[in-house]
């Protein structure tokens, strides 16, 4: 768009906002030019007036300044014929309004308009606008004309449309499945921009739904091959380079779709070699292709020989000079690594030269690498570097990363518990309010319960700790949530401290009058001299004094700890009675019938006071709150109340969330029966209330929504509560080769740089320098003990334990700690993967308990993971859907139903049957009025990611998603089944089916609308899927989505009982039990994905297990992966942390 329409005054205008010295100097000149502009747009302007003062409207828009008094002078701009001006309105339209602007319904018909005109410039003008102020409301009117210009004739026509259809989708990932044929026809467009554009609409799909794309991967690999082959036209050319930007989008679709799939990922061997080779031509954006292609490489499933292909190019890229290529090289070590360790030897110095490297985002790329390559031998080694860094950052963002990162790190490869406990006491005095409170909390279990083996070790442990944290408290400042950590050791382990426990109570004195953050943490400190006071027996006159100043504390729990401390002292043997030495593993007897206040309310009783009465049995004049809170519902409503709607229009358009209310003017005949029933005037003598809306009852004014039946109260959701453990990183562990006998006699001294490597590498296998220049031994298992439950908030006191046991456990698996290694005990699998898969007709192993075999490792993990043949065939589980019986209308509920509305005509209860190829959800629909219900609708709208069909008895009419019935007598009832089947991996999450259902009464022209949900979980759609021990090994390398975490549960000491909680909780068959290994496998509903999970039971002296969860998506491993940890927990709940 040239100038030449535009006025002297307007650029002088540019020129003057160009040549401002300051801000304030160009604000003064926009607000002045703004002022003009308000003026101007009030005049009859001529059409090349008007184009100029929305182009200065734009400009003042586009630096900040508000215009939007011009908004609609653009929008109408778009309505001129002349095709400048509705190109320049289109433009300001697309930059001053966004997609939720009121004005941009006044657009929708103008832009279907253009979308048909014949003038492709036009056309394109208004393709360029809509991505801009489409939104779901307008998408629908806007989607088919677009979808037509697939077909256009201009190819830039059909670039644009593509583009538009990119944001369709990300506003309405569902509409894929519609258009998924016209875009595979893009994919073949004679025009390559057409075919480029399609590419980033079918990564996304193949991001959210791979399975749906898979077939698609010989085009891809086509397409990448023809342009490698330089056979698109020269003018796609960069530098020489093909098409660059279309080689690394396929690149990344083909990442997306070869993960954890190796059908795919052979047919994309070939084509990524010849990539990796015609890139390398010593030019940047050849550089960038190669760095996708590794990428590629790295993620699809497994190839030796691209592997080591990939590994010389990062060989290139890491022993450059140039930093930009370093860093790059730095990157794809990172990924190249999480498929095996040892192609880092070869380039330990370099990494250790880029961890000194003045370059600040070489080296955090390079603490990114150090922090994948951790193992149990190098792990002091790089947590000391991680350490040193957090030490010197000043960014927040990086330092809360180091902080998680060394926490993990530590949790997952502490050598000793000493060492666990002075790096966590350096993360939180250096990290302080960026460390999660569980881990704190798992510092302080640690301390408490020890190994479980060893208790002289233990109490050494204890004592290590209580003297540590006395040292501490001698530093002026400390972070809040070291200083709780501090005050919950000292208060239980002073007394195996040197110091004597007055020290440690002057201390503690001297502490509870710094500045805290947290309000809390004075609580702690208040706490802990409680404790210490009972151990001393005495209450000194300093302890007496700060709980004196602090009872009045505007904190109501210092305040009650403060009472308690001084009400305690006056008794003091009753006080070591409560507070005893060492008590904080032993389990609390709680007493839920509060029997020792048996004799208090026998005596209030006596007194005169009046018995305490069940809500159920109060008589209606004392249950006044149970009238008023059933009359309100359950808790205040924030949604806005649906607007009435006339009766022709289509009530199922879109599904919400809770059912409007009744309207004011509504009938209320079934709820209240009128003032002649309830003693006021009679029908014979009295007012005619014909007709009359009964506003009035017995219990006074009937407030809106108020219902007489009872609806059963939802039930209160379960938190989930995480595991506080990390997931794992499965590594591969290797012993290094020993040193030869010629090369010991010439050992010269290694530099300071060789012995960094050493340490840093020294537990990956493979013949290295460092290797050469020492050889540390492995170091001993982490001695952390697990939790599962996560404290969300830390209070005062000590953290939840298992009843301590003194003596070693005979018989029984102890908790893992750092000692001796034992004898191997049995493999589940045993040689799983040297196994012949089994023939199609065999029978599935039974699934028995045996004796492990001898001289097998105990680690099967370790041989799933392990680089080997694949078996000929993977058995991949194959479940037909079975037909939806239908079923017979009934009056009587479903057992096992719920509620799902409370609306006071109709009610709609729902339950969910378990069958072998469907998940079935039953609704029963029940007219509770008099009057009866007529044309009745219901309408369900399963999420993408699940199939649905509806059955129901004769008497409705099903047109699929939709239920129709022509009348619903009063005391009737119909069951409608929908029966479930899964699309995608998608499936396995937490579903909500939306349903609308509306309805007409005899009585009442206006219709009713009731919104409701019904929610699935993972265990819903889940089915046993019986296998061999074989097939399960086969299975194992191709689901690669991998979630570990180390719970507690009540059922990790017994095989047979976990078992028959994951086939009865989850729907997952056992495969095979050997000593405490147990693997089990299921399947999706009417689908062909497989969830395999391993357990290894008996850790942590029989209360903690390893869960492995494996699927082919990593959602789908995740939903299965935190269902299982809720439903374990729920077995035994355990106690939060309170003083």
């Amino acid at each position: 768009m040239s100038g030449s329409h535009l006025s002297k005054d307007f650029f002088e205008l540019i020129k003057s906002i160009g040549e401002c010295k300051s801000k304030q100097e160009e604000d003064k000149i926009l607000t002045n030019e703004v002022a003009v502009l308000k003026q101007r747009f009030t005049e009859t302007l001529s059409p090349k007036r008007m184009k100029e003062a929305i182009v200065r409207m734009m400009y003042a828009e586009m630096l900040g300044h508000d215009a939007s008094f011009g908004y609609i002078h653009a929008v109408n701009m778009t309505q001129q014929v002349n095709l400048l001006s509705k190109r320049v309105g289109y433009l300001a339209s697309a930059v001053c309004l966004h997609s939720g602007h009121e004005l941009t319904t006044l657009l929708v018909n103008t832009m279907r308009r253009d979308l048909k005109s014949s003038n492709h410039v036009e056309v394109c003008a208004t393709l360029i606008a809509i991505p801009k102020l489409i939104n779901v409301e307008t998408l629908p009117a806007l989607t088919p004309p677009v979808v037509s210009l697939l077909e256009h004739p201009h190819e830039v026509v059909r670039k644009k449309a593509v583009m538009v259809l990119h944001r369709l989708y990300q506003l309405q990932p569902s509409c894929a499945v519609e258009l998924s044929e016209k875009l595979r026809r893009v994919l073949c467009d004679k025009d390559p921009a057409v075919m480029g554009a399609s590419l980033h609409i079918l990564h996304d799909a193949s991001e959210n739904d791979p399975m749906m794309q898979k077939d698609l991967v010989p085009s891809f690999v086509s397409i990448l091959k023809q342009i490698t082959e330089h056979r698109l036209p020269s003018s796609f050319d960069y530098h020489r380079m093909p098409a660059p930007w279309i080689q690394i989008k396929l690149l990344k679709v083909l990442s997306t779709l070869g993960a954890s799939d190796q059908r795919a990922s052979e047919g994309m061997y070939e084509v990524l070699y010849d990539v990796l080779r015609r890139a390398d031509t010593g030019i940047n954006i050849g550089f960038a292709i190669i760095y996708e292609c590794v990428r590629t490489i790295t993620t699809i499933y497994p190839n030796i020989q691209l592997l080591e292909t990939a590994a010389n190019h990062i060989s290139r890229f890491v022993s450059s000079d140039n930093h930009n290529l370093k860093y790059l090289g730095i990157k794809a070590l990172a990924s190249i690594v999480q498929v095996d360790q040892k192609y880092a030897l070869e380039h330990q110095m370099l990494v250790v030269e880029c961890m000194e490297d003045p370059d600040e985002t070489l080296k955090r790329k390079t603490l990114e690498l150090l922090f994948r390559m951790t193992n149990s031998s190098n792990v002091v080694f790089v947590v000391d570097k991680l350490l040193s860094h957090l030490t010197s950052a000043t960014d927040v963002q990086f330092r809360a990363g180091l902080t998680e990162k060394i926490t993990q790190l530590a949790e997952r490869y502490a050598p000793d518990n000493s060492w666990f406990i002075s790096t966590m006491n350096a993360v939180f005095e250096l990290g302080g309010e960026l460390v999660r409170p569980d881990v704190a909390h798992n510092l302080m279990r640690l301390i408490a319960e020890g190994s479980g083996e060893d208790e002289d070790a233990d109490m050494a442990l204890r004592s290590f700790a209580a003297q540590t944290y006395f040292d501490m408290l001698s530093k002026p400042k400390l972070p809040d949530i070291l200083m709780q950590v501090v005050c919950w050791v000292l208060g239980e382990y002073a007394y195996l401290s040197i110091k004597p426990l007055n020290r440690a109570l002057e201390r503690l004195c001297d502490a509870v009058e710094r500045q805290f953050t947290h309000a809390s943490t004075r609580c702690w400190v208040v706490v802990a001299m409680t404790k210490l006071v009972a151990q001393l027996g005495e209450l000194p006159e300093q302890v007496a004094e700060i709980a004196a100043k602090y009872q009045n504390a505007s904190d109501v729990l210092l305040s009650k700890y403060c009472h308690e401390l001084e009400a305690l002292a006056l008794d003091m043997p009753s006080m070591r009675v409560a507070l005893p030495v060492d008590a904080s593993c032993e389990d609390l007897e709680v007493d839920p019938q509060l029997r020792f206040l048996d004799l208090f309310v026998a005596q209030a009783i006596a007194s005169g006071a009046q018995p305490y009465l069940p809500p159920g049995e109060r008589p209606d004049e004392l249950d006044v709150g149970s009238r008023e809170r059933g009359s309100l519902g359950h808790t205040l409503r924030f949604d806005e109340y649906q607007r009435p709607q006339e009766p022709q229009r289509n009530m199922l358009t879109t599904a919400g969330g809770m059912g409007p209310a009744l309207a004011v003017g509504s009938d209320a005949s079934s709820t209240d029966t009128g003032c002649a029933s309830n003693g006021g005037l009679g029908s014979s003598g009295g007012l005619n209330t014909a007709g009359v809306a009964k506003k009035w009852g017995a219990h006074g004014f009937n407030a809106v929504g108020k219902t007489e039946t009872p609806t059963s109260t939802p039930a209160a959701p379960s938190m989930q509560v995480p595991s506080v453990l990390s997931q794992s990183a499965v590594v591969s562990h290797g012993v290094s080769s020993p040193l030869p006998a010629a090369s010991q006699t010439q050992q010269r001294e290694p530099t300071e740089k060789e012995k960094m490597a050493a340490a840093l590498f020294g537990g990956i296998a493979g013949n290295s320098s460092a290797a050469k220049v020492a050889q540390a031994p492995p170091a001993p298992a982490v001695v952390l003990p697990a939790q599962s439950v996560a404290a969300v908030a830390m209070p005062p006191g000590p953290p939840p334990k298992e009843k301590k046991k003194k003596k070693k456990m005979e018989g029984g698996v102890a908790a893992p700690t750092a000692s001796p290694p034992v004898a191997p005990q049995a493999d589940l699998l045993g040689d799983l993967l040297e196994l012949a898969p089994a023939p199609p007709g065999a029978p599935p192993v039974a699934v028995t308990p045996s004796a492990p075999p001898p001289g097998v490792s105990d680690d099967l993990l370790s041989l799933l993971d392990a680089p080997a043949a694949m078996p000929g065939a993977v058995v991949e589980p194959m479940l037909g859907a079975m037909p939806a019986a239908v079923l017979p209308q009934t009056e009587v509920p479903p057992p096992g139903s719920s509620e799902l509305s409370n609306d006071e005509k109709l009610s709609i209860r729902c339950a969910v049957k378990i069958q072998p190829s469907t998940t079935d959800l039953e609704l029963t629909l029940s007219s509770i009025t008099s009057a009866g219900l007529r044309n009745v609708v219901l309408q369900i709208e399963p999420p993408p990611s699940l199939a649905m069909s509806l059955t129901a008895p004769p008497i409705a009419d099903v047109r699929g998603p939709r239920l129709t019935l022509a009348n619903l007598s009063f005391g009737t009832s119909c069951t409608v089944c929908a029966s479930i089947t899964a699309r995608s991996a998608a499936a396995g999450a937490e579903q909500n089916l939306l349903g609308q259902l509306s309805y007409f009464q005899s009585h009442n022209p206006e219709a009713r609308v009731v919104s409701f949900k019904m929610p699935l979980s993972a265990s819903d759609m889940m089915r046993p899927y019986k296998i061999a021990t074989s097939q399960f090994g086969q299975l194992w390398h191709v689901h690669a989505a991998e979630k570990k975490t180390v719970a507690y549960a009540t059922l990790a000491s017994s095989p047979s009982s976990y078992t028959s909680f994951l086939e009865s909780q989850m729907h997952l068959a056992p495969v095979d039990t050997i000593g405490m290994e147990c693997i089990s496998c299921g399947v999706l509903v009417g689908s062909e994905q497989a969830i395999l999970v391993h357990s290894k039971l008996g850790l942590m002296g029989g209360r903690g297990l390893e869960l492995t969860v494996r699927s082919r998506e990593i959602r789908l491993t995740d939903v299965v992966h935190r269902q299982l940890l809720d439903a374990l927990s729920n077995q035994k709940s355990l106690p939060g942390v309170v003083p």
